[in-house]
């Protein structure tokens, strides 16, 4: 008995990780803004290095980045064809595309946040969250090339 009552003492997570913080949201939102979709995608690939979510999203991101490149292609191809007429906006216009483009992102960013509320919240309140600035800066590199190879190989396909 005395012994079962001693193995109910010990610590049982001395070999387990702690936990990584996560990038702060405001960090998110900027690459959103700036890197578009696949930035986003790329930056917040940081967030599933918890082994728990990625064992529970993995999917939700597969979909998500097929979603995005479905986005990008018709993108792509509404510079050749055209928006429908309903849609206010002149897609011959590289800057409407681009507003488009971040409405886009910062959609997807506010899925991404109401899945992982509860993530950001713990971190925010640790208040130790990492520098952002090298990822940061790499995503929305390698978004804006995802984004123009994308909608790029739209335009060549819908000639």
């Amino acid at each position: 008995m005395q012994q079962n009552i001693e193995n109910l003492l010990q610590q049982t997570l001395v070999g387990s990780k702690p936990a990584r913080p996560m990038y702060s949201i405001s960090s998110h939102v900027i690459v959103a803004f700036f890197g578009g979709p696949f930035g986003l995608l790329f930056y917040s690939l940081n967030s599933i290095r918890y082994s728990r979510l990625l064992k529970r999203w993995w999917l939700g991101y597969l979909v998500l980045f097929a979603v995005v490149l479905a986005s990008q292609i018709y993108l792509g191809q509404a510079t050749v064809t055209g928006f429908p007429n309903w849609i206010p906006i002149d897609a011959k216009v590289p800057a409407d595309l681009k507003i488009v483009n971040r409405i886009i992102a910062l959609l997807i960013m506010g899925f991404l946040y109401l899945l992982q509320k509860r993530l950001f919240t713990i971190s925010e309140l640790k208040g130790e969250s990492p520098k952002p600035w090298i990822p940061a800066i790499i995503s929305s590199i390698l978004g804006f090339v995802f984004s123009i190879a994308s909608i790029t190989g739209a335009i060549s396909y819908a000639q």
